[in-house]
């Protein structure tokens, strides 16, 4: 910054650029030093003039005392003046020993480079200051206290509406399908499958299986369709028994027994057993429940149900996993209620608004976050050190290198010349003060010799 400052202040002072306004209630470091200029040769003039004006009444006291300090003051702010002027230019034209700083700038750009690199910004240097930091709350700092939020909102508003705007509904379609299909293929589902299997068990769900399916087989025994189906079963074993066993007790029985009464009975048996086998203690509950342990450890070794798994997969995937005229149809629905105005155009931004406000406060409350943000934020950060490091001398020598003789004086000038002009303004005074006390010294050791 320092350096474009200088480059704005030499291209302003030849005309090459527009000059900054003043800002408000305060004076700038070149009108400063301007006036402070003004005043050094403002003192060397009047001392001259001082010396010119006693010098015809050098002869008394009063006047050779004037006369001797108006010149003292004189030669002392023409010495200083030549001094400080020595060092950015040649006073004069004499060259022996001036220009100070232009003549070695490279040794002062190298001196700077190697104390920018070795002392001010080594890895230590950093890496301890970073330490002192909480990146997290910076983080939240800014995205509190300077609109940070906002900004962020405002940079997902627009970078939501390009997005939209740029992508071809068809072809982001297909390539979502590609990418579903693509990583489904390498998605192993048999151990999902197992694996789901004996999830379900350890967590007591097949308890719940079976209550399911006894509580269907009930529901489904109590339809009439079932009746139906009991009452043609029933009418087809009567038919059996009359015509092969006349003599048998059952057969009478069933002669004699009437269709309705005969599924009444039969339902009631069925579904009286079902709500039977629900209860925990039931032995055929807890067959079902070993029968289902066992097929699951059968399965795992199953090569067989294995492929057929996985052949299942793979048809479904290469003819049923079609999503891309669905991605597409509601890639276009995203970009027409994104422009209608009303409550449709702001229907993104406010879900995006909501999405970083949630974040934020979630991240303002989450003290692990932080901590892990502000740890992940300092290993990058010492990473980069690390590895860039060497580029901070690299840096630094190619800003310098785009410093001119006149940048360069126009860059320590702007810093350090209002303190040179007061040097000037000093001198006049001390030689003045000076002049004064050795003409009173000489005039009277004069007298008393």
């Amino acid at each position: 910054p320092y350096i474009g400052l200088a480059r704005k202040r030499f291209l302003r002072k030849r005309g090459k650029a527009h000059s900054s306004p003043p800002i408000e209630g305060g004076v700038s470091c070149a009108d400063e030093m301007k006036s402070t200029r003004y005043k050094a040769t403002a003192a060397l003039g009047l001392a001259t003039a001082g010396f010119l004006a006693s010098y015809p009444f050098s002869a008394g006291f009063y006047g050779g005392m004037l006369n001797s300090g108006c010149w003292a003051a004189m030669v002392g702010g023409l010495a200083d003046w030549f001094a400080v002027t020595a060092l950015f230019r040649k006073p004069l034209g004499f060259s022996y020993r001036t220009a100070i700083i232009p003549r070695n700038r490279e040794r002062i750009f190298h001196d700077l480079i190697t104390f920018v690199e070795q002392d001010l910004l080594t890895k230590d240097n950093i890496l301890n200051t970073l330490a002192h930091y909480n990146v997290a709350e910076l983080l939240i700092r800014f995205l509190e206290e300077h609109q940070g939020k906002q900004g962020a909102k405002e940079i997902a508003h627009k970078v939501t509406q390009d997005v939209l705007a740029l992508l071809d509904a068809n072809e982001f379609g297909r390539v979502i399908e590609d990418m579903a299909k693509e990583h489904a293929s390498r998605v192993q589902l048999f151990p999902a499958v197992v694996q789901t299997l004996e999830w379900t068990v350890k967590n007591g769900y097949d308890e719940k299986m079976l209550d399911f399916l006894l509580d269907e087989l009930t529901r489904i025994v109590e339809q009439d369709e079932s009746r139906r189906v009991l009452a043609g079963l029933f009418a087809q074993l009567r038919e059996t028994y009359r015509q092969g066993a006349q003599n048998h007790k059952l057969a009478a029985w069933l002669l004699d027994m009437s269709a309705e009464h005969f599924v009444d009975a039969a339902r009631t048996r069925i579904t009286a057993f079902l709500q039977a086998v629900k209860e925990p203690g039931h032995p055929l509950r807890g067959k079902l429940k070993t029968w289902i342990d066992e097929m699951i450890g059968q399965l795992k070794d199953n090569s067989a149900f294995r492929e057929k798994v996985e052949d299942w997969k793979a048809e479904v995937i290469r003819t049923k996993l079609s999503i891309r005229y669905q991605v597409g149809h509601y890639l276009r629905y995203l970009r027409q209620t994104a422009a209608e105005p009303g409550d449709g155009a702001g229907r993104i931004p406010e879900n995006l608004d909501k999405a970083i406000d949630g974040w934020v406060d979630d991240f303002k409350a989450d003290a692990r976050q932080q901590a892990a943000f502000d740890a992940w934020v300092k290993h990058k950060l010492e990473a980069a050190v690390d590895k860039y490091h060497g580029q901070v001398s690299i840096m630094v020598q190619e800003r310098l290198a785009e410093l001119t003789d006149e940048l360069l004086v126009e860059f320590i000038e702007g810093k350090v010349g209002d303190d040179l002009q007061m040097i000037r303004i000093n001198g006049s005074l001390v030689g003045g003060v000076a002049g004064v006390l050795l003409y009173v010294c000489t005039y009277w050791l004069e007298r008393l010799w």
